[in-house]
């Protein structure tokens, strides 16, 4: 979303008198409050279900498993020295 900011856009002179204009700030808002409802309302049903919080739990698990491992072999020929 590209924003464009002009100071012009809020006042409005009417016979004199400075007028202000909120309507580019509301749609703006409430524009922005859609698009995160967009964003965290996936997020919100994946955490609230049981089956894929426990696959989130079992892969990770496996990640750090893996990692741990690497690590270990990373160690293991780091100490080792060629003859």
């Amino acid at each position: 979303m590209l924003l464009e900011f002009n100071e012009y856009q809020f006042v409005e002179f009417e016979y004199g008198e400075i007028k202000r204009d909120y309507s580019y700030i509301v749609s703006l808002v409430t524009h922005s409050i859609a698009m995160m409802n967009n964003v965290v309302n996936p997020v919100l049903y994946g955490l609230l279900n049981p089956t894929f919080v426990e696959m989130l739990r079992k892969t990770c698990s496996e990640w750090k498993n893996s990692f741990s491992k690497l690590r270990r072999l990373e160690t293991v020929s780091s100490n080792t020295t060629l003859v």
